[in-house]
């Protein structure tokens, strides 16, 4: 069974589902103008990932361009729609299909990807950005406790918005072992529920994508400035958080009493998209 075998309603609810699960909400130092930025890029995201699903179905050249140009749309109103075409990768990859999607998902990846290191390089020749602050490099342990930390933070606020700003981007001592405890308990649980999850080959590809991603972006590409850490760059792991969600998201469509939890979940995650970018205030 696909991804997107399902009825035109249960589409629909599925294409939210997964995409407010692999988008937690930014919530930085937010004014009306950046409020309406990120609705603005979840907008355009979410008209891209339908017309991805769509595309993927019957391949035609209006939804070709109506994927293309949700991306530069959304990543025109915030960077962080970077984190969208590798998602429309892995979905194609997990629908086994290849083709124009595929190549088009790519290429618009690394198109956006290039933009993105453009916009970076030009702050950096402004002075406004700096590689591999001070208090990052300051200490290898604590670098590499970052991984740790950022999946401690997206275990406990996987399903909840939550602020990722510049106040949590640097664990202290006692989370790091909080982070280094959760992560333990996390490898006896998957190793003992080993079976049940190797029968879905996109679970486990999730999971590892999901904690490779954490380390590789977190210790190996350089961050602007520690909030970083924490957020831009963390949003690449949730690409793996969506191969989790989404069996649970079609387990629940085949039963009635699972429409009710999909549009209670979604409407917390609505309600609190609202909320952190209406009343969010300088901290």
């Amino acid at each position: 069974m696909s991804l997107f075998s399902t009825s035109y309603g249960n589409e629909s609810a599925l294409y939210a589902a997964i995409f407010f699960a692999i988008l937690p909400v930014h919530a930085e130092v937010i004014s009306w103008i950046a409020a309406s930025k990120i609705l603005g890029c979840t907008l355009f995201s979410l008209v891209a990932l339908i017309s991805f699903g769509k595309n993927l179905e019957k391949s035609s050249v209006f939804r070709n361009l109506s994927t293309v140009g949700s991306l530069v749309a959304a990543f025109g109103f915030k960077e962080q729609a970077i984190m969208v075409p590798p998602i429309l990768v892995l979905l194609a990859a997990m629908y086994q299909k290849k083709g124009l999607s595929m190549a088009l998902a790519k290429h618009g990846y690394l198109l956006i990807l290039s933009v993105m290191g453009l916009y970076w390089s030009y702050l950096g020749s402004l002075g406004l950005a700096h590689v591999f602050p001070k208090k990052l490099a300051s200490g290898i342990i604590h670098t590499f406790c970052m991984p740790l930390h950022c999946l401690y933070l997206y275990v406990q606020h996987a399903f909840i918005p939550y602020n990722l700003s510049i106040r949590y981007s640097s664990p202290s001592f006692q989370e790091c072992m909080f982070s280094l405890v959760l992560t333990l308990m996390l490898v006896i649980f998957f190793k003992r529920s080993w079976r049940i999850i190797a029968v879905n080959q996109g679970v486990v590809f999730g999971l590892g994508f999901f904690l490779i991603s954490i380390f590789c972006f977190l210790n190996i590409m350089p961050l602007p400035r520690p909030s970083v850490a924490a957020d831009r760059y963390l949003y690449f792991s949730s690409v793996g958080l969506t191969f989790v969600t989404v069996p649970i998201f079609q387990f629940l469509l085949k039963r009635r009493w699972g429409y009710a939890l999909l549009i209670i979940y979604i409407s917390i995650m609505m309600v609190n998209t609202f909320e952190r970018c209406l009343t969010w205030s300088f901290v």
